[in-house]
This record gives C-alpha cells, sequence and structure tokens, in this order.
C-alpha cells in the first residue's frame, strides 16, 4: 500500500517530455512500466541547481517557450550521464520562481564536466556540451534570464 502510495506521489509530479502525467490505470501492466520508467529517471547521485530570475524586459510566457522549443536535448539525456531541467514553482511561497537543476548519473560523471568547484566546465565537456547546441542554449538563456549558481547536492541513499 505504501509502495503504491509512493509510486502515484512520484507519478504525480513526473515530468516527461515536458507533460504532466496526471492520471494513471494502476494495474499491473502500468506498474512493471512506471517502475521501470522511474528507475530510468531516477538514477543519479548528484544534482546541480542554478536558481533562474527573469529579467525586468523578460515576459514568463516567452521564456518558457523558448524552453520548451530548446530545452530537449539537454532533458532528453543527449549529454552522456546527464540530464537537464528548467522548473517552475507551482505552490509555495516561491511560486512562479524557476531553477534549473541538472542530473548526473555519478560522481564521476559530474568530475568529467566539472572538476573543480568554482571553475567551470571542463575543456572536454564544454566540447560535448555544444556538439549538442547546449553552448548557445545557454547564450540565448542569459538573453531571458540571470541564473544564479546555487550548487551540487548529493543524493542520500
Amino acid at each position: 500500500m505504501l509502495k503504491n502510495f509512493c509510486l502515484l506521489l512520484v507519478i504525480l509530479v513526473m515530468v516527461t517530455n515536458h507533460e504532466l502525467i496526471a492520471q494513471v490505470d494502476m494495474n499491473e501492466s502500468t506498474m512493471i512500466e512506471l517502475q521501470s520508467l522511474l528507475t530510468d529517471s531516477l538514477n543519479f547521485e548528484i544534482m546541480g541547481i542554478h536558481s533562474v530570475t527573469l529579467k525586468d524586459s523578460t515576459k514568463a510566457e516567452e521564456f518558457e517557450e523558448f524552453v520548451k522549443n530548446n530545452y530537449g536535448p539537454l532533458s532528453q539525456g543527449s549529454l552522456q550521464g546527464s540530464r537537464s531541467f528548467m522548473l517552475k514553482a507551482d505552490r509555495s511561497r516561491k511560486i512562479g520562481d524557476y531553477i534549473f537543476v541538472c542530473f548526473f548519473n555519478t560522481e564521476s560523471i559530474r568530475d568529467f564536466y566539472y572538476p573543480e568547484e568554482g571553475k567551470g566546465m571542463s575543456q572536454e565537456g564544454r566540447i560535448l556540451y555544444n556538439e549538442i547546441g547546449g553552448g548557445s542554449i545557454s547564450s540565448k538563456s542569459r538573453e531571458y534570464a540571470v541564473f544564479k549558481w546555487e550548487g551540487f547536492y548529493r543524493l542520500i541513499k
């Protein structure tokens, strides 16, 4: 019972291909599919977070349209060993605020891209990032918003 409740709770907040999963028929095959999907989606050890503040000249709708049209390669895992997402708070005192979150499957993958605290992306990581269009996406994103580095967080397990 608790397992099903937890799965349902995760499903209700999970984003897949920019669409919120709203209804689920909880039959046996669905449970197996969802467990596989959750295992794949939540396979990370390290998470990096940026708070994102829109510039005064930027409308939320304009920024969100840009994200929907451009962040696909980052959220689909095109950068090996990582997935990144732009999120918007829809409840709490932070309603309407944005964060950019990058999940790394392992600490060693994070260290490949970001070998030293405060030094930015490695040269090798930058090459791979630019190959999937990440550099141009980042540059264009900064025309809309200010990104503030909050830090790397390790999954407690």
